[in-house]
C-alpha cells in the first residue's frame, strides 16, 4: 500500500488476498474517509470511497486512478524473494 502524498509504501507477506485478510491490512492503515485506489480485485468490494482501475481489460490508468505507484516496490521485493527461493 502507498501514501501517495507522503510516498510511503506499507506492505505484508499474507497467505490469503481475500476480503478478510485484506480487510485487516487496509483498515489499520487508511485514515476513515481516504479514497482507495486498487484494481478490480474483489477483495476489495466492501471499501467505502475505492475508485479502481480494470486491469483484466488492459485499463491501467483512468485519470487519477491507478496502482502504478507500487509497480517498482513489486518488482523488488519479487526479485529479493525469487533471490531467496533460489539460494
Amino acid at each position: 500500500m502507498r501514501d501517495r502524498p507522503t510516498k510511503q509504501i506499507q506492505a505484508e507477506v499474507v497467505e490469503q488476498t481475500d476480503r478478510p485478510t485484506l480487510s485487516g491490512f487496509v483498515t489499520d492503515r487508511v485514515a476513515p474517509g481516504a479514497t482507495v485506489y486498487t484494481d478490480e480485485h474483489s477483495g476489495y468490494d466492501w471499501v467505502q470511497n475505492r475508485e479502481f482501475v480494470r486491469h483484466s481489460t488492459k485499463q491501467y490508468v483512468d485519470g487519477q486512478v491507478h496502482t502504478n505507484g507500487t509497480n517498482p516496490f513489486g518488482r523488488y521485493s519479487n526479485a529479493a524473494i525469487w533471490a531467496r527461493i533460489t539460494k
